[in-house]
This record gives structure tokens, C-alpha cells and sequence, in this order.
């Protein structure tokens, strides 16, 4: 088992130091074919959320891994081949520098990158959300306006009933007067 690797296909792409769980060699396929994702990674994976991932997600994470498996393994072998040969202990560490310098570029270039679509996501996110905004406070406006008038309309509603009550008892009391008064007798 503690063996070197020929080829990383010989290794679980979904182990990782958390979910050490590693399958038999028939059952791994580092090379699967990404359409051919499917829920064997996830049932493989000791990561309670990893099923709730999308598929895209998923999908990156394990072609990220193992891009990153083969730069390891491919430095690893390269130093195990130089201790081999017994070669000096400069071009080991010239190896290991190599490959150093190659991490804090790769990092350096992924962080502007996530920079840039972090950036690119803020303005258009800030654009739509002036945008809603805008249309957030031309309703409250509208809504404002339709309620004074109708505070306004209320307002008339309730002078026009009391003018009307006015002129209702008004007439009760001229019929109610006509009525007790005695008329011209014929």
C-alpha cells in the first residue's frame, strides 16, 4: 500500500484529509468523463454537505482536485526520481522552488481572476439592485400619492354625508312643521 504510484488513476480522487475513505482501485476513475458525474462521488464522500452542492459545483471541485493532484504528483515523482540518482541537494531544493514559485503564481492569478468576477458580480449585483431601488421608491411614491387622495376623497365623502344628513333632517322638520300646522280650511 505505501508503494509509489505509477499514475494517479490508481488514486480516489475524493479522498482528502477529512473523508480518508479511499476505494479499490476497480472502483476508481479519476478520468471519468464529467457527464458521467453522477451520486457514486457523493455516496463515496463522508462530507454530509456535499450531496447538497450543485452539480456544477461538484463537478469543479473534483476537476480542481485533480489538477492539483497531478501538479503535487507530478513535483513529488520529479523529486523522488533527483533523490534516485542522488543528485545534489541544490537541485532538489531547486525542485521544490520550482514548483513554490509556481503555486504563488497560480494563487496570484486565481486571486485577480476571482478579484475580476467578484468585481464584475458587485457592479452588475449594484446595478440591479439600483434598479430596484429606483422602482421601489416610484412605487412608494405612487402608493403616497394614491393615498392622499384618497384621504382627500374620504374627506369630501364625509362633507358631502354631512350635508346630506343636514338637508335630510332639514326636510323632515319642514314636512314634520307642515304637518302639525293646521291649513286653510275649505
Amino acid at each position: 500500500p505505501d508503494a509509489p504510484l505509477e499514475n494517479f488513476e490508481d488514486l480516489d480522487p475524493v479522498a482528502s484529509p477529512k473523508s480518508p475513505k479511499r476505494l479499490d482501485a476497480s472502483q476508481s476513475d479519476v478520468s471519468m468523463d464529467t457527464t458521467e458525474m453522477d451520486d457514486s462521488i457523493a455516496d463515496d464522500l463522508m462530507e454530509p454537505n456535499w450531496r447538497f452542492l450543485p452539480d456544477e459545483t461538484r463537478l469543479w471541485a473534483v476537476d480542481t482536485a485533480k489538477e492539483i493532484f497531478r501538479f503535487i504528483h507530478e513535483k513529488s515523482r520529479l523529486r523522488e526520481e533527483l533523490e534516485k540518482h542522488n543528485k545534489e541537494q541544490f537541485d532538489i531544493d531547486h525542485v521544490q522552488e520550482e514548483a513554490e514559485t509556481a503555486i504563488q503564481e497560480k494563487a496570484f492569478e486565481l486571486g485577480k481572476k476571482a478579484e475580476k468576477v467578484k468585481m464584475d458580480l458587485s457592479s452588475r449585483e449594484l446595478r440591479s439592485l439600483k434598479a430596484v431601488h429606483r422602482d421601489q421608491e416610484s412605487l412608494a411614491w405612487y402608493i403616497m400619492k394614491r393615498e392622499t387622495e384618497l384621504k382627500k376623497l374620504e374627506e369630501a365623502r364625509s362633507v358631502k354625508m354631512d350635508r346630506y344628513e343636514k338637508m335630510v333632517n332639514a326636510t323632515q322638520l319642514l314636512v314634520a312643521s307642515d304637518e302639525s300646522q293646521p291649513g286653510p280650511s275649505s
